[in-house]
């Protein structure tokens, strides 16, 4: 829900979480949810942003089993002529082949996110995963060691926000900012 409050508040020039939001237009990939999921959680995210736009991905089975996802995103961002814009991707796990855990991988799947964010102005907002940690009865600190890509990854990227689970309730989660980039951020 988070990733679709982001989109709708981006694309409405909304504030975000307590931040000031400059309104961009948003195209969201959507790799975790079912078309039904997806499609109730614009219409619940999308009655508290009645005028607001957001593009969404289509991706059909085929698209997600035999093509190179990044690839993809290319083409649709280019038939939107999306520039100056926001892409949202959920999640970086599932865009591609590439093991994030590899660094040689990750280095290769880095690069075409970066050409794609550098020939279109399009500020790319990565969803991922933390690893799995072994016991479920205590919350881990969330700290940057604890992303699915490691130091590589979180390197790379300008700013990241976690969330994290809570064992004070099971709709309870908790939420760092644990890296922001003192540069220019394109969001």
């Amino acid at each position: 829900m988070v990733c679709f409050q982001m989109a709708y508040s981006i694309a409405s020039g909304t504030e975000f979480l307590g931040f000031h939001v400059n309104k961009k237009p948003v195209l969201l990939v959507q790799f975790e949810l079912s078309v039904p999921q997806m499609k109730q959680r614009c219409i619940l995210v999308h009655r508290n942003f009645p005028k607001t736009h957001v593009n969404v991905a289509k991706l059909s089975a085929e698209d997600m089993m035999f093509t190179e996802l990044w690839n993809k995103i290319k083409d649709t961002i280019d038939d939107l002529g999306l520039r100056d814009g926001v892409v949202i991707v959920d999640n970086i796990y599932s865009s591609s082949s590439a093991k994030l855990s590899d660094n040689s991988d990750l280095q290769s799947l880095l690069s075409m996110i970066h050409m794609i964010k550098t020939k279109t102005g399009n500020a790319i907002v990565l969803i991922g995963h933390h690893n799995k940690h072994t016991n479920h009865e205590e919350e881990p600190m969330l700290t940057k060691g604890l992303i699915h890509g490691g130091k590589h990854l979180t390197n790379y990227v300008s700013n990241v926000f976690q969330i994290g689970d809570s064992t004070l309730g099971t709709d309870l989660r908790r939420g760092k900012i644990t890296k922001i980039r003192d540069e220019y951020c394109e969001l």
